[in-house]
């Protein structure tokens, strides 16, 4: 008999799906461990909960590698009231090319940008990291049409996003599939404090930014509907090097901006 522990969300979708995955994956979610143990047959497997206290080692087991995609104004605004202070279709089109048919992690704020989720239904998952989203996905009749996993914290997103990295074909890898060979098939793509988290976070491999060239009157805007920012490179640049630029000029009233993609430096 052979016992592999998984975060409750991601045990469930393991028991629903069948899911093959590996060994040694762990996680904690709300004081508790989800055992599954592996019975003769293999495909019979029961379910279990096991105490989890703050002083037991139980770490979650996080996506070997995973990218970081936003867009900021010249002074690091990423948005305005819940919403993008910009219309940018080359750089919407840079995105989708970006994380089409990927894993990609988002808090609620960016989950909810868009009423028909045009943002993310190109992508395979979509891990919405919230401790209060349940109802609404419920209630949203396109929720259905888009892979949606609810998740309540990021080390929680990136050991599911382990796991749905096995069972996915990422077309930007020519390594295959599976966790640790699936190239980038996982994107943070916001808000601001997942953007915090994963700068830090040892699995984060590359950045891609663009700056938009705007300014943002962030004391205005903060009085009236609230401003979110993408952490300043004093946080993470120090981590990071950059390794490509290119700038995209105006196009009628679309601002221009600059990509730049930066890459871990001990990698």
């Amino acid at each position: 008999m052979n016992g592999i522990q998984f975060p409750l969300s991601v045990a469930r979708r393991l028991l629903t799906t069948g899911t093959k995955v590996g060994t040694n994956v762990l996680g904690p979610l709300d004081g508790y461990v989800v055992s599954i143990v592996v019975v003769q047959p293999l495909f019979s497997l029961s379910l279990h909960l096991e105490c989890c206290t703050p002083q037991t080692d139980c770490p979650f087991v996080p996506i070997a590698r995973f990218g970081i995609v936003a867009a900021m104004s010249k002074n690091a605004v990423i948005g305005v009231a819940g919403g993008i202070p910009w219309k940018i279709s080359q750089d919407r089109r840079l995105f989708k090319s970006l994380t089409d048919k990927s894993i990609m992690i988002i808090g609620k704020r960016t989950f909810e940008e868009h009423p028909k989720l045009a943002h993310i239904n190109h992508t395979r998952h979509c891990i919405v990291v919230s401790k209060s989203m349940v109802d609404i996905i419920a209630n949203r009749e396109d929720a259905s049409e888009t892979n949606i996993e609810l998740v309540r914290s990021f080390p929680e997103a990136l050991s599911m996003a382990r796991v749905l990295s096995t069972e996915q074909v990422n077309p930007v890898s020519t390594s295959g599939v599976g966790d640790d060979d699936c190239g980038l098939c996982c994107w943070v793509a916001g808000g601001e404090r997942l953007y915090e988290e994963a700068l830090q976070h040892e699995s984060s491999a590359e950045v891609h930014l663009s700056v938009v060239d705007v300014e943002i009157d962030i004391d205005a805007e903060r009085r009236t509907g609230g401003v979110a920012m993408f952490p300043t490179p004093s946080a993470w640049g120090d981590r990071f090097h950059e390794v490509a630029t290119t700038l995209y000029p105006r196009d009628g009233d679309a601002p221009s901006f600059t990509y730049h993609v930066y890459k871990r430096k001990d990698e």
